[in-house]
């Protein structure tokens, strides 16, 4: 589970002559699920349509963009096997992830 550890502990490491692999520039992508979309989405490779969501009602925007409810919603750093994850239906339900006061990802 390295890829939780800060970004700054890894590159301290690397500092003091320690190889750390994959590097802290690469694992980025792997820490924050908005910096990996728009990695990929850079590099051609095909991804859901996707954009970082300010609260509920930009959900509801970024729904209304595409095909509507439902929308898949993703804390950018720190989820795991589903934890961090929601499908909401609606602007209420898209409401629980920004309760946390995370950077919020949502995905079609």
């Amino acid at each position: 589970d390295h890829e939780h550890v800060p970004t700054e502990h890894l590159r301290a490491l690397e500092a003091e002559g320690i190889p750390v692999r994959p590097g802290p520039a690469a694992l980025v992508y792997a820490q924050d699920k908005g910096l990996m979309r728009a990695r990929l989405s850079e590099l051609g490779v095909p991804c859901p349509r996707h954009r970082l969501v300010a609260d509920p009602a930009d959900v509801t925007r970024f729904a209304e963009e595409g095909d509507g409810y439902p929308v898949v919603l993703k804390t950018t750093r720190g989820g795991y096997d589903g934890k961090g994850v929601w499908v909401v239906g609606s602007e209420a339900e898209a409401a629980e992830p920004f309760r946390a006061g995370v950077r919020v990802l949502a995905e079609e």
